[in-house]
């Protein structure tokens, strides 16, 4: 592969991974048509295994992502019922280069 073909992987990777995220996002705002269930489940990938690789795929420190989502979400008074997740004990495996864990 050339170092554009690589660049390029790399920018589409980015994108796929930043929309799961912003997908997530809206969904667990209500910003985006989703059924309960679906909301239920974004509400419950914040804080996630999965939610922290993405954060790793995008360079993002997931803690700090985290952090800004459940103030949101109260600010919302979602967490008056019970829909933010436990605050995870220990961070997952850090993946090195996004084609380790594609």
């Amino acid at each position: 592969m050339s170092v554009l073909s690589d660049i390029c992987e790399e920018i589409c990777c980015r994108r796929l991974w930043t929309q799961v995220l912003a997908l997530q996002w809206d969904i667990s705002f209500g910003n985006s048509p989703s059924t309960r269930l679906e909301r239920t489940q974004a509400l419950r990938w914040f804080g996630s295994e999965d939610f922290f690789i993405v954060c790793t795929l995008l360079q993002l420190d997931g803690h700090a992502v985290l952090a800004c989502w459940r103030d949101q979400q109260r600010r919302m008074g979602e967490g008056e019922r019970g829909f933010l997740p436990a605050t995870p004990s220990a961070r997952p495996t850090q993946v090195q280069n996004v084609g380790d864990a594609v």
